[in-house]
């Protein structure tokens, strides 16, 4: 075989990671991994030389050819960075994928949840809505009870009401709706800071 058709076999051969190299009986295969585990006697190479400068003993059957190791090693040095950083490109690729995942999670949730708190706003506004209507009313209906007050001290009639009875009552009822105002009043505060979120 000449040099020329060994070194295109030997270039053919790298990938597949088979070194082929010269020996006293010709040429001679074998697996990467095996010839760098277990090397033969007389193996010379240097991946630093040159392709040239090691093309220029392979005439010479005294040394095993260490194109042959040079190469093969080389170009499946490069395959495994090629490798490495495919994986890196995928590793990058699944962890920005998981992120968007939990993202598009909390976003679907927010959102749901969004399209729930505007009808809890109107509800509690309707109640709150209530609330003040019906606490209008009650101060609409504390009048009579005052001008009672006023009559309970003229007047000596047997169902009339004592003023302290009468102030007390009145007193009740304003702190028993303000605090209904106040209660409701909250629970819209706290769902606006919640849509705020």
């Amino acid at each position: 075989m000449s040099d020329e058709k060994t070194k295109k076999f030997i270039l053919k051969k790298r990938w597949e990671g088979i070194v082929c190299f010269m020996t006293f009986d010709g040429l001679y295969n074998a697996k990467v991994d095996d010839f760098i585990k277990q090397p033969a006697d007389g193996i010379l190479y240097d991946l630093n030389r040159d392709i040239a400068t090691t093309l220029t003993i392979m005439p010479e059957k005294r040394w095993i050819n260490d194109l042959a190791v040079a190469v093969t090693i080389t170009a499946l040095k490069k395959r495994i960075d090629e490798l490495e950083g495919d994986e890196d490109v995928v590793y990058t690729g699944s962890e920005n994928k998981s992120k968007g995942a939990i993202e598009m999670s909390i976003l679907a949730e927010q959102i749901e949840v969004g399209s729930e708190r505007p009808t809890e706003v109107v509800k509690q506004m309707s109640e709150l809505d209530n609330a003040i209507t019906k606490l209008g009313s009650t101060l609409d209906g504390l009048e009579p009870k005052l001008e009672k007050v006023v009559k309970t001290s003229t007047t000596t009639d047997e169902d009339k009401m004592e003023p302290q009875e009468a102030l007390c009552s009145l007193a009740s009822d304003i702190r028993s709706f303000r605090y209904r105002i106040e209660s409701m009043s909250a629970r819209v505060r706290d769902t606006l800071s919640r849509l705020e979120l």
